[in-house]
């Protein structure tokens, strides 16, 4: 890990802020009709190609078993469809139309959230935002499962 000046110190103030930050998205969104894992999968579809089961699992760091229940609840509501692969006993998970309808009215509840939050900032400071962004994306990549925060570089 890079050493900074008054890494505790600073950590310390980090740590309770993104913590506040998760809260206060989970609390405004709590309208929506799908749970934080079923729009982390929806997700997860909506960014790429169909993945396995195992793949989606490790990207929410829960058991299979965990995984395929999520999967199973997702196909009733008809936001997901297994597609078994020719050639192989692969089984991918892919969005359907439904899923793409509910990850995107999600992501507008999202956005409108934080549209309000991002309006009580000085334009200045809604002109740092994209600074940010480059900083979380660096600390949290998109793809979790590619990540291992244990890996110094």
């Amino acid at each position: 890990m890079k050493r900074v000046k008054n890494e505790k110190k600073i950590l310390d103030e980090l740590r309770p802020r993104l913590l506040r930050i998760s809260q206060a998205v989970r609390r405004e969104t709590k309208a929506l009709p799908i749970t934080q894992a079923q729009s982390a999968v929806l997700s997860a579809l909506m960014m790429g190609k169909p993945m396995r089961l195992t793949d989606l699992a490790k990207a929410e760091a829960v058991a299979l078993p965990t995984m395929n229940q999520v999967i199973n609840r997702m196909s009733l509501a008809g936001w997901v469809t297994r597609v078994p692969q020719a050639d192989s006993a692969t089984v991918l998970i892919e969005i359907t139309e439904e899923g793409r309808r509910v990850a995107l009215e999600a992501a507008q509840l999202r956005n409108h959230a934080l549209s309000i939050r991002v309006s009580m900032l000085t334009p200045e400071e809604a002109a740092m935002l994209p600074q940010f962004i480059a900083i979380i994306d660096k600390m949290f990549p998109r793809e979790p499962w590619l990540f291992d925060p244990t890996e110094e570089k």
